[in-house]
């Protein structure tokens, strides 16, 4: 299967992802009235978007509501400031059951690299990112294929409020800050120091560290959440977990349930039905009231045959409305006739969009009414993922018909080692104008017949 040969080679950190967890026992489905129908994996087109995509008098988005508080399920933010304090190297004291010449050694590694991140790509991509995202967009973001990278969405939506990251990689499980022996404390730092590192360094984590990130002691994915808190000056609040139940709602769970979860046997490594899938992390900006925002992460499979098992998980996010999104580094998994449920479901719902060239390929976003604009240079992809000729010719021509200045990298380069970036809106959203042309210089009087 495809799928499998991605997992291989794909250099992207938004890897692929496996179905929702059923709703525990207690709770009775819903009635057929009650859920909207979510079309089968055999329903959904895979040559061009559906009806509902191709028509462009989608629904104004609406603002979210104020965030409601956290009161459902156990909160494991106690542990969630651990993890944030030693492993991603926030400020502040040192837990006295930590070895503090470990944790001070695996700091002095991850503080440097944060710094440079600011100065370098931060520092030039923030006012950049602040001229090409127009105001008014949806405070809900969706970002498939996006494991691990709340660091550039905090970028490029520092508006939004609501965060939702999707991913073949569960979260993992921050109780085991609790547990970890202190003889292994300096490997599993390394590890996830690893992991930090190479986002910092390239602005995205491949498939391969996330992979290593799912077998460290500490959990590698959430430490990864954190370290984009610690870039960008804010704080964990709230820690909690969920599945997602078969009517879209979100069931967070209890102390008892996650200590079950936690003690699974053989259970799958990655997508909604490993353990710990979903992570709900509230953040906000110290000493700032009413800052606080909320971020999920969604363990799932997002090929067609996982996602034609997954009622819940679609309608979910079908739930949330018109919302921002973006996606990079994807593996060009939404070119694929495999993940056509995926790239309707961004073509349905996508109130705006950026991404490298792993995005909408043109000729469905043309179909759906979207316009796309092209940044930096681009001439073919690099090899990641299902290549189709005729959407990497479509892009080529995209960029040749007028490019922007791009002053950083966004995602993959191309395969000629150029920068790029896409932003896919509809006609009545204003973008960015292509650079003047010069005109050509006038003849002079001597040259005139």
């Amino acid at each position: 299967m495809r799928q499998g040969f991605v997992r291989a080679v794909a250099l992207g950190s938004f890897a692929l992802l496996s179905c929702s967890s059923p709703p525990p026992s207690s709770e009775a489905p819903p009635s057929a009235s009650s859920v909207a129908p979510a079309p089968s994996a055999s329903a959904a087109p895979t040559g061009a978007p559906s009806a509902a995509a191709a028509s462009p008098s989608a629904a104004p988005p609406a603002e979210t509501a104020e965030l409601p508080p956290a009161t459902e399920g156990a909160d494991f933010v106690a542990q969630a400031k651990k993890l944030f304090r030693i492993a991603a190297c926030a400020e502040g004291e040192i837990p006295p059951e930590f070895d503090r010449k470990v944790v001070d050694e695996h700091c002095e590694k991850l503080r440097p690299a944060y710094e440079k991140y600011r100065k370098g790509w931060l520092a030039t991509a923030k006012p950049f990112l602040q001229t090409v995202v127009p105001k008014g967009l949806p405070k809900r973001v969706v970002y498939p294929f996006g494991g691990g990278d709340l660091l550039t969405v905090l970028t490029v939506f520092p508006d939004a409020t609501d965060y939702n990251t999707i991913s073949l990689e569960p979260p993992g499980d921050v109780r085991l800050v609790e547990s970890i022996p202190k003889e292994r404390l300096r490997g599993a730092l390394r590890l996830t120091g690893y992991g930090v590192l190479k986002l910092v360094g390239v602005t995205y984590s491949n498939t391969v560290n996330l992979d290593k990130h799912g077998h460290a002691k500490l959990p590698g994915e959430l430490m990864l959440h954190l370290a984009a808190l610690v870039v960008h000056g804010l704080e964990p609040t709230s820690l909690r977990y969920f599945h997602v139940n078969v009517d879209g709602s979100l069931h967070y769970l209890s102390a008892e349930e996650a200590d079950a979860e936690g003690k699974q046997r053989h259970a799958e490594k990655e997508g909604s039905r490993a353990p710990f899938s979903g992570v709900e992390l509230r953040f906000q900006t110290p000493g700032v009231p009413g800052s606080e925002k909320v971020f999920r992460h969604f363990a799932q499979d997002l090929s067609d045959e996982e996602l034609g098992k997954t009622p819940g998980f679609r309608a979910h996010f079908d739930s949330l409305g018109q919302v921002a999104m973006m996606t990079k580094a994807a593996s060009h998994l939404l070119w694929a006739d495999e993940f056509s449920i995926i790239r309707n479901y961004v073509l349905e719902h996508a109130a705006w969009m950026i991404s490298d060239s792993t995005g909408i390929p043109p000729r469905y976003a043309t179909a759906a009414g979207f316009v796309q604009d092209a940044y930096g240079t681009f001439d073919a992809p690099a090899r990641y993922g299902p290549i189709e000729p005729l959407d990497a010719g479509a892009f080529r021509k995209l960029f040749q018909e007028g490019s922007r200045p791009l002053p950083m990298q966004f995602g993959y380069s191309d395969r000629h080692h150029h920068s790029h970036m896409i932003v896919m809106r509809k006609p009545s959203t204003p973008g960015q104008p292509l650079p003047a042309v010069p005109a050509p210089p006038a003849p002079s009087a001597a040259a005139a017949p």
